[in-house]
């Protein structure tokens, strides 16, 4: 056996040749491959030693496996994961799955797969033409508050258009069939749902798949586009090099059962969010976003270097209009946070600056006013975060130290408790969720060698742990990436 790689316009294919003894002849035997959704062709492909799994790859770093069953090749699941530096993560509000972000232009979730307790890629969110530099979860909220519905995206990338994706029927039907959760969707007229959703013999929640994200190879929006299930197969226009079909806004449907994680023609394929809308307002690209935990705001802020270009812009996701904007930084603002009670919004800038602004509860058109302001730091502050109480604030510069706040929650006024040095800069901190026993607060410090450290602030000491080096990863509830090199 041997294998060759082709590329013909939208389809990407390998051919397994076998030579015929007999007739002295080469013949093809097996083709695997992919119709469209794919811009990269195979590089290679490896039979497993029994010779019953292949294993091919991409130019932009994606896994296929097949495996023969029936003397039929069946495409199975297999690792998955960004194949460029990671740019940002972020949980959802109820904790069933991860989101991330990431240079390479698309946007990844994950979950656990609880029958074998193993995370993997559940959706390919966004297919993007530009790299991605910002992603957060956003809560659904009806009648003003929030709800058990599936998180809403907010994305920013290198243009400067914040946008909104919603969750699919997809989306939530893999994310309850793998991880046992009960995640919902979110319907206008609640008898619509009634409609929409089932539930399976064995308990699960699904919904019927009538709509998905459609990716449009020229154009940057995802739509929304309805599902056809059919076992045709669109045919291609070889001169065109394009799909054809008698409705241009239809996808076919690949078979998929959720009895294991998606593979990697369906991610690409079928898992993509449908854009909800677009905030525009912002003149150069977006590099940092924020929502609160309650779904009433979000925040972001674009490259600048200019005062007038540094302003951090305050979103209604109810009528996804520009509700304020914030002014402190002279130059780009690199991360924004919300306090987890959604009291205060902390912004760490290029300026070497970090502010702090406290919500103002009666007055509906500035929510958020500046109450602390501070430039200790003599380097860039990369990052910035607060404990879950709200009671302490850490901020990570390039001038290699940490610094520790006392927040007042009255005031809104920060105290210096604690600076510490290390041999690196600190690129990403972040507070776990809750405290230790003893009533220390765990902290995970990134550092831009790709050193992690596991701290234990106590209020007053902070101890560092070398343990934690050895580590691939750490999260801590945090906002950003941690991750050893």
């Amino acid at each position: 056996f041997f294998f060759s790689s082709r590329r013909r316009h939208t389809r990407c294919s390998g051919v397994s040749w076998a030579r015929r003894c007999v007739q002295e002849t080469v013949s093809t035997q097996s083709t695997w491959g992919q119709l469209g959704g794919n811009k990269n062709q195979f590089f290679g492909f490896c039979f497993s030693p029994d010779y019953q799994t292949i294993l091919a790859y991409t130019f932009s770093g994606s896994l296929h496996r097949w495996k023969q069953v029936n003397e039929k090749w069946e495409p199975l699941y297999t690792v998955s994961g960004h194949f460029s530096r990671v740019t940002d993560v972020d949980w959802s509000s109820k904790g069933d799955f991860i989101v991330s972000t990431s240079a390479d232009q698309t946007t990844r979730i994950f979950a656990e797969w609880a029958k074998n307790k193993t995370w993997h890629e559940i959706s390919r969110a966004q297919i993007h033409g530009y790299d991605i530099n910002a992603i957060k979860t956003l809560q659904v909220l009806e009648d003003g508050k929030p709800t058990d519905k599936v998180d809403l995206l907010v994305c920013g990338a290198d243009e400067k258009i914040v946008r909104l994706f919603e969750p699919t029927a997809t989306f939530v039907n893999t994310l309850n069939s793998l991880s046992g959760t009960r995640a919902r969707l979110h319907f206008e007229d609640p008898r619509l749902e009634e409609q929409q959703s089932y539930v399976t013999s064995d308990g699960i929640l699904r919904y019927k798949e009538t709509n998905e994200g459609g990716y449009q190879v020229l154009g940057l929006m995802t739509k929304n586009v309805k599902v056809a299930f059919t076992d045709t197969v669109k045919s291609i226009i070889e001169g065109e090099g394009q799909f054809h079909d008698n409705n241009e806004e239809e996808n076919v449907k690949i078979d998929y059962d959720y009895s294991q994680p998606p593979v990697e023609d369906y991610l690409v394929n079928h898992s993509l969010w449908p854009e909800l809308n677009k905030l525009y307002g912002h003149p150069y690209e977006i590099l940092t976003l924020a929502s609160t935990n309650d779904g009433q705001y979000i925040a972001s802020a674009c490259k600048s270097q200019k005062i007038e270009h540094s302003q951090i812009i305050i979103w209604n996701p109810k009528n996804y209009t520009i509700l304020d904007k914030l002014d402190l930084h002279r130059f780009s603002v690199l991360q924004l946070k919300f306090s987890r009670n959604n009291q205060f919004l902390f912004s760490a800038g290029r300026d070497r600056q970090f502010g702090v602004f406290k919500r103002d509860e009666e007055d509906k058109l500035h929510p958020y006013k500046l109450t602390f302001a501070d430039q200790s730091h003599s380097r860039i502050i990369w990052t910035i975060d607060s404990s879950h109480d709200t009671e302490y604030v850490i901020t990570g510069s390039r001038d290699k130290t940490i610094k520790i706040w006392k927040l007042d929650q009255s005031t809104g006024q920060c105290t210096l408790v604690v600076t510490q040095s290390f041999s690196d800069s600190a690129s990403a901190v972040a507070f776990a969720d809750k405290q230790l026993s003893n009533g220390s607060y765990l902290l995970g410090l990134g550092f831009d060698t790709g050193k992690v450290f596991l701290a234990e602030f106590n209020p007053c000491l902070l101890y560092t742990s070398d343990a934690a080096d050895d580590l691939l990863c750490v999260d801590l509830g945090g906002r950003r990436i941690i991750k050893k090199k």
